[in-house]
């Protein structure tokens, strides 16, 4: 029974949200390569997310398995785009927050939604993530009502 449990542990699901200082106060070019680089590799680790970029700060909702999220915050962690990273809240979860995205951004939202303006790292984790998932469906909303380019 011990291995069904642990076929059981490395299929669950697990959430993590973290905080951390951006190199670069404000957007910039390496963003973009954050964004690429983990549009691919999120999608072959079963990785999900969105990361949203604040008053010089990433903050990071991670969905996937426990040992590629693992994996991912070790990479993340030793990146030089960014330091001071801190784990916020850490969970298992039955179901994804964010689904369709192996990797969200947005720079820009509702940052008086956050109780009082608090700083990031003083925000309760329950209401980080829902200010999270508020941002994240604002984003792709703005996105949806976005013209096609046309071509030819």
């Amino acid at each position: 029974m011990m291995g069904d449990t642990e076929v059981d542990d490395d299929m669950a699901l697990y959430q993590v949200l973290h905080v951390s200082q951006a190199a670069h106060t404000a957007f910039d070019m390496s963003d973009l390569d954050i964004l690429k680089q983990g549009v691919s590799m999120n999608a072959k680790r079963g990785i999900t997310g969105f990361l949203r970029r604040e008053e010089g700060h990433f903050i990071q909702v991670l969905e996937g398995p426990r040992d590629n999220l693992i994996e991912l915050l070790d990479k993340i962690m030793r990146d030089r785009r960014h330091f001071n990273m801190r784990i916020i809240d850490l969970r298992r979860i039955e179901t994804r927050e964010f689904p369709d995205w192996s990797f969200g951004y947005d720079d820009e939202g509702p940052r008086d939604a956050l109780p009082g303006c608090l700083p990031l790292d003083k925000v309760p984790a329950p209401l980080l993530l829902d200010w999270m998932r508020d941002a994240a469906h604002q984003h792709f909303a703005r996105i949806a009502q976005m013209p096609l380019a046309r071509t030819g």
